[in-house]
């Protein structure tokens, strides 16, 4: 049996987030979407980047710093960012500040959501710094799901 769940579109066209979930439970129709995630440790990115391609059907790219995003976000549009807190250089935060405010990064990427995917308990500051969600680590499918939910309700 397959059940259909649908969000509606609320995100501006270059903007969706978004799920379309293989799974044989339930199926999530999102319009899928270029997804960055920025974290220092490999092995949790790669997770989080896996989990965001296999089961939501994004397309992801994964990084290992806040100042390799700053390089890709002034070349490339994105939809979405998974942003790690506490990374060696510039931080979370910091990235996320820059990202909100430098006019080199592409405009749209400027306003694109952020969330935070840390082992930090949720703050104020995640959302003070220009964050618009918070995912804990380790996530879950569900989790994932929740967030992307929640952040395309309010975008």
């Amino acid at each position: 049996m397959t059940a259909t769940v649908s969000t509606p579109k609320v995100l501006p066209e270059s903007h969706r987030a978004v799920c379309s979930s293989t799974s044989s439970s339930s199926v999530s129709s999102f319009t899928p979407i270029k997804s960055l995630v920025i974290d220092d440790n490999q092995v949790t990115g790669k997770i989080l980047s896996k989990m965001l391609e296999r089961e939501f059907g994004h397309s992801v790219t994964c990084l290992e710093s806040g100042a390799e995003g700053l390089k890709v976000l002034k070349r490339d549009t994105y939809d979405l960012i998974f942003m790690d807190i506490d990374m060696p250089g510039l931080d979370g935060f910091e990235t996320s500040v820059v990202i909100r405010k430098e006019t080199a990064i592409l405009e749209t990427n400027r306003k694109i959501p952020i969330i935070a995917y840390t082992t930090n308990k949720k703050s104020q500051r995640f959302f003070d710094c220009g964050m618009n969600g918070f995912l804990a680590k380790p996530a879950t499918l569900e989790s994932v799901r929740s967030e992307l939910e929640r952040v395309s309700a309010k975008a």
